[in-house]
């Protein structure tokens, strides 16, 4: 795409939410595509497997907010899984606890990381907006679910401001 849409007098940049890639604006394409091949997936909240339950955003919500028993009993036999001290006839209270403190625990981190990179987003579009000519942002994102209001209103304003 460099090759085909940039011009040569273009002035581009290849910049991350997490701030560990920024080529600066350039007109040097090798520049460009190096940044591009160095840039690697990473959030606040990236669920490594190593947690127990290890619980995806999706889940968590469907724990939290839907009371979703299906997603809940999933979590709890993670739990059992994982500590096989815990007797599942026994214990299944302290597997729930558990499997509800990780739900809460994934849904307050990944909130945290889609608000805060809806704040670098908005920094990016505003600082593009005193650029002169034409601006263009491409975001590249694996995606990320908006459960929360303020996640909602967060993207309306970056839209807003990106279209003045």
């Amino acid at each position: 795409m460099l090759d085909e849409v940039l011009a040569d007098s273009d002035l581009a940049a290849v910049v991350t939410t997490s701030g560990k890639t920024n080529s600066g604006l350039t007109r040097d394409r090798s520049k460009l595509k190096e940044a591009l091949n160095n840039i690697r997936t990473q959030g606040l909240y990236r669920p490594d497997g190593s947690s127990c339950p290890s619980l995806e955003r999706y889940q968590a919500d469907q724990m939290e907010n839907k009371h979703n028993s299906v997603a809940i009993e999933a979590a709890v036999q993670q739990v059992f899984s994982c500590d096989p001290g815990l007797n599942p006839q026994r214990d299944h209270d302290i597997a729930e606890r558990i499997a509800e403190s990780a739900a809460t625990r994934v849904l307050t981190a990944s909130r945290q990381d889609v608000l805060l990179t809806y704040l670098a987003i908005g920094e990016f579009v505003r600082r593009m907006g005193t650029l002169p000519g034409q601006r263009t942002l491409i975001l590249v994102s694996p995606g990320f679910l908006r459960l929360e209001a303020d996640e909602t209103a967060a993207e309306s304003k970056i839209i807003d401001i990106a279209a003045r």
